[in-house]
Parts: structure tokens; sequence; C-alpha cells
């Protein structure tokens, strides 16, 4: 059973923090990250392993088939090994400063121990690549460590596994030889391809495109014409407009929803929690889950008897963090309430995760954000971005294939005043694929960013309207 304080959140400009007593969660220890520039899988041509290294076939394919050459003092149609070796040092810079503030730890060489792995080497002449820049398996709180598998290493291929990969070869574009210097040319591939390697290893944490749209200055008044602001952000691609000088820049950062996910990853407690498997930290001190829900039944379906949401401070994010794993109970059309009370103002995000769940009984979850009375302030569906505009209230079929679709429920960027509030987990009311079933299992992630007013010099008063801190393990 947790132990709860009642505090407001640590240090915010203009508010001063509360103190409380809380053991403190012991830090995480690095993730090693293998960025392999070394593994022979393969030709270059979806063939057999011939004696080189993969992240070489594949670049040396993508400067081949660039328009002219790229290394104009030579006339060769290949980076030579000092421009390669470079190339893959910037690679390095780039993911490090990308992830800047995590435990992750890049190396070049395989780990003896647990570790994930970006592949440098992924086929683009294998059938299922194709044109893409790289892929990789979405991972909702990075409930595996995805490495190469026995499988993978004793039958070679060039799209091995599960394992975040980036296909070089695709890349022959950003390569322009007729406009760019050497210098230039070098530095525009190692931001694009780093880039890429970032965006893979995030899905494999647990985020997904739809999170760039958080960004600062997106909100609900502008979703219709963004801006293109989502594209600042590492997890954006093709279909949110990214293009190709923004992947080129290497400014790219996460999202701040993006952050919020990888400050919980690795924190699931039960749900999907099989034993055998890993659950990776990857901040000094991660979030877990609430699944008092889960294990002791009902939120509550009303206002009076709806379960109080605890938070807690993100490393990485900052945010005030609420992640709870819950269930339908009892029924099909069990409605789920949590209550939430806030201080000051505050910049509300919430996102309900069901269809992205591994390894869970699934349902089509909606999410509605209610005020005290009761009134809905904002409801969500699924999710559908297209460049610079994204809606958050349409419906579509569960597993519709539509990548452009979230069947998952996402509310952000709402700023609320201080005072009390609600959110409804219900199962959408349209005809679905999968009907809901008691039993059928979600995570919700909430987060509430501050505004402390201007003048606010001193403590906030306890009361009502405090935050519900919950101390963490030791």
């Amino acid at each position: 059973m947790p132990v709860f304080a009642t505090v407001v959140p640590r240090l915010q400009p203009g508010l001063a923090a509360l103190a409380f007593t809380a053991a403190a969660a012991l830090p995480a220890a690095p993730l090693d990250v293998w960025v392999d520039f070394t593994t022979d899988f393969h030709d270059g041509n979806d063939g057999a392993p011939n004696g080189v290294a993969d992240w070489i076939d594949e670049l040396n394919e993508a400067t081949q088939r660039a328009v002219l050459s790229v290394n104009a003092e030579t006339s060769s149609n290949t980076f030579n090994t000092a421009q390669r070796e470079q190339i893959q040092t910037n690679i390095l810079g780039e993911l490090r400063r990308i992830y800047t503030g995590t435990t992750v730890n890049f190396v070049t060489e395989r780990p003896a121990g647990l570790h994930d792995v970006i592949y440098f080497g992924q086929d683009n002449d294998n059938a299922g690549v194709g044109t893409t820049f790289g892929s990789a398996q979405g991972d909702f709180a990075n409930i595996n460590t995805l490495t190469y598998s026995a499988f993978n290493l004793s039958n070679p291929s060039g799209n091995p596994g599960s394992v975040p990969k980036v296909a070089p070869a695709n890349f022959n574009s950003f390569l322009e030889p007729r406009f760019d210097s050497l210098d230039q040319a070098i530095t525009e591939i190692s931001n694009s391809l780093a880039g890429t390697a970032a965006h893979e290893l995030g899905h494999s944490f647990g985020l997904f495109h739809h999170f760039a749209y958080s960004a600062q200055g997106i909100t609900p008044d502008n979703f219709n014409n963004t801006g293109g602001l989502q594209n600042q952000h590492i997890i954006a691609t093709g279909p949110t407009g990214l293009n190709e000088a923004e992947r080129e820049n290497g400014t790219r950062t996460f999202s701040p929803f993006s952050q919020v996910i990888l400050d919980v990853a690795g924190g699931l407690s039960s749900l999907e929690g099989a034993f055998s498997r890993e659950n990776s930290t990857i901040v000094e001190n991660p979030i877990s889950s609430d699944d008092s829900e889960l294990q002791n039944g009902d939120a509550g379906n009303t206002l009076a008897t709806a379960q109080t949401l605890t938070f807690d401070t993100g490393t990485l994010s900052g945010a005030e963090i609420s992640f709870i794993e819950a269930d339908l109970d009892g029924s099909s059309n069990d409605v789920d309430l949590f209550r939430f009370d806030i201080p000051v103002e505050a910049n509300f995000s919430a996102h309900v995760f069901s269809e992205r769940l591994l390894f869970a009984r699934e349902f089509d979850p909606t999410l509605t954000l209610l005020d005290s009375t009761g009134e809905t302030i904002a409801f969500s569906d699924d999710v559908d971005y297209n460049n610079d505009s994204i809606s958050v209230d349409g419906s579509e079929p569960l597993d519709s294939g539509d990548t452009s679709f979230e069947d998952d429920a996402f509310l952000f960027n709402i700023l609320l005043a201080a005072g009390t509030y609600y959110i409804e987990i219900a199962p959408t009311d349209v005809e679905i694929s999968d009907t809901p079933n008691a039993g059928d299992q979600y995570a919700l992630v909430t987060s509430l960013v501050l505004i402390p007013e201007p003048t606010t010099t001193a403590v906030l008063a306890l009361g009502s309207l405090a935050l519900i801190r919950r101390r963490r393990g030791a």
C-alpha cells in the first residue's frame, strides 16, 4: 500500500517547495546501447555476409547512388576510412546530445551484459525495408530490452529482428555534392543518420510519432495549423511534415510529452510484466506505476468515488507525472474516473494506452477531461495527424491499419486554472473490431506543468487544491 504525502511539487520559478519526508528512489543503472557499425549480416544486396561491415556496404551504396562524386579530391564515389570514421564520431556525439539527461550510454563495442542495439546496416535491398530510413518496434514503457536474438545471429539478415535499425543506403538524397562541400556533406549525413537512429531508439523506449505535436506553442486553438512546430522534435517523421533540412540541422530534441514517457520507461509494475522480461529504466529517478486499481478493484465511476491520482516529478521532463495501470471492471461498459487537484494554473496532458500495449488485452479507449461539476472540457477518441494538423476526437475501428491514426486517446497542452478536475476512461461507443470486455487493460499517463503566478514568493497553503505526491520506494 503506497504512503502518500500532500505537498506542492518541487521547486518551480517563484514557487518555494514544501518539505516532506520520502524514501529516495534508487538511481537507475546506465543502459548500454550498442551503436553497431561492425556487424556483417549481409553483402549489401540482400545476400550472404561478405566480410565487410553492413554499415560500410550501405553507406557506400548511398554515395554511389548520389548524383555526383562525394569526394571530389579523389573522384571517389565512397567516403574514405577517415571520413567514414568522422561520420561515426559525429553520429555518436549527436546521439549523446539528444539523449542528454538520460542514463543511456552509447558504445561502439558489443557489451557483455544487458543492452539495446541500434543496427546501422539495415539492407534496403531486403524486401521488408524498401525506401524507409529506419524502423523499430514501438514498446510503450520499454518492457523489452532489444538486442540481437540467437536466431538473428545464426540466420544473418539485412533486417534482423525487432532492434532499432537505420538504412544508410536510403540517405543518398542527403548527399548533394553539386551544392555541398565535403565537410558540409559529412555534417549533414551525420546529423540525418543520427536523428533517425535517435528516433528509432525512441520508439523502442515507448515514443510514438504523434508525441511530436506536444511541442510548446501547439494548443487545441491551432490544431488545424501548427506552423510546423512539431518538426523541431526527434519523434517527428515524414507524415508530420519533417523535411530534409530539418533532418540535417542537428538541433532536434525530445518533445515535452516524449520526455514524460521517457521518465516512465521501464516503470510498469504489473501490466504486461512477465517475469522473464527486463523492464529497463533510462532516467536517474524513474517513475513507477500505481497499479492499485488493477490489483485492488475499480477506480470508481462517479465523481464521489473517483480514484485520486498521485504525482511524482519527472527527472527529464520536470513535469508532475501520474502513471496508472488499470482495467475495465465488471462489464464491457465500465467507466473509470480519476480525480486530480491543482494549486495553480497548469498545462495538462494525458494519454491512455491500450491498443499500444504489446501483450495485454486491449480495447479502443476514450479519454474525457471533466471540470469539478462533471462538465466536459475536452474529449479524445482516436488521434489523426497530417503535416501541420492534428485531431484527437475522431473515431476509427481498432487496428484499422491506417498509419496516421492512433487508436489510443490523447489530450495535450490544455491550460487549466487552479481547481479540481476528473479524467474519465471509457470504451468507445462506435463500432469497433474488438468488443471491450471486463478485464481489458490500459495505462494512463497524466502530466501537469505548473505555472505559478509571477508574484508568488511564499509557500502555497496546503489544502484541497494541493497535488498529492506519492512516495517513491527505496
